[in-house]
């Protein structure tokens, strides 16, 4: 008979519109929460293939840039696999062609990046990072960047993508300083044509110039995308757990209100007496 008071109490509970609507809610959310736990596993996988490809196209030997991209390319056709290749070309610097981006850290100070165009032996401008160096005194000064070797270069470094573009340079922005490395623009700048990728130096003959930071290859992480997914899988099982144990606190709660029933022998005995 108790069994049977549980029972009725706990469905009496559920039919109220306060259960009714918690209930509604929890079966709108939980089936939300894990579907975002999928869509982190899907960009966990994601970011698993990409670093793959990076690790891929790092470790493979240098091969000559003429076989990884086209002069005659537009930077939206540029196969995004490329990207972490290791390439080499051989030309010329051009040192009146050098431009300065700004607004580049390492190791948290401010600084540049020095890139500077190579034209090589196909005639083709290719524009090389060279590395960074810091800033000057103030956001308006140059700092003086150490050149690289004259004559015949040999480049090896990583291909790198378009920065998107950031329009016309201000006019309080110093002559050379450019906000983006952004390949339509600087080629435009320079007047030339040339590659659709740009090459983040490695390693040079003759040897890089001392006094530019040659950039560090790229950090290779997961990222956080498996411990969201892991989350949003916690957070479902906490909304069911929460929508059972509020459900219970009300079956109680109604319980202790309610008067309780005295057996038959009880009331037999007060009968008699």
């Amino acid at each position: 008979m108790t069994s049977g008071r549980n029972v009725a109490g706990v469905w009496r509970v559920l039919r109220t519109r306060q259960a009714i609507g918690l209930i509604a809610f929890v079966i709108i959310i939980v089936p939300t929460f894990l579907l975002l736990s999928r869509w982190q596993l899907h960009r966990w996988d994601e970011r698993k293939a990409y670093n793959a490809e990076i690790e891929s196209g790092i470790a493979a030997a240098p091969t000559p840039i003429d076989r990884v991209l086209s002069p005659s390319q537009s930077i939206d056709v540029v196969n995004p696999e490329v990207e972490y290749r290791v390439v080499t070309a051989v030309g010329r610097y051009d040192l009146a062609g050098q431009l300065l981006v700004r607004r580049k850290s390492f190791d948290t100070v401010n600084g540049f990046w020095v890139v500077t165009p190579l034209t090589t032996d196909s005639g083709s401008t290719l524009l090389v990072n060279r590395g960074w160096v810091p800033a000057g005194k103030d956001a308006s000064s140059t700092p003086d960047v150490p050149a690289p070797a004259p004559g015949i270069t040999t480049v090896t470094g990583r291909v790198r993508l378009s920065e998107d573009s950031q329009g016309p340079t201000p006019s309080d922005i110093p002559t050379g300083q450019v906000r983006a490395l952004a390949i339509p623009d600087l080629l435009a700048q320079l007047g030339t044509r040339g590659f659709p990728a740009y090459v983040e130096l490695t390693d040079s003959t003759p040897a890089p110039a001392s006094g530019v930071t040659l950039l560090p290859a790229p950090e290779i992480t997961d990222g956080p995308h498996l411990s969201y997914a892991i989350q949003w899988i916690f957070f479902a099982l906490m909304a069911i757990g929460g929508l059972i144990y509020l459900l219970r606190l009300e079956v109680i709660r109604r319980r202790s209100t309610e008067i309780p029933e005295h057996d038959d022998t009880q009331m037999g005995d007060h009968a008699a007496s």
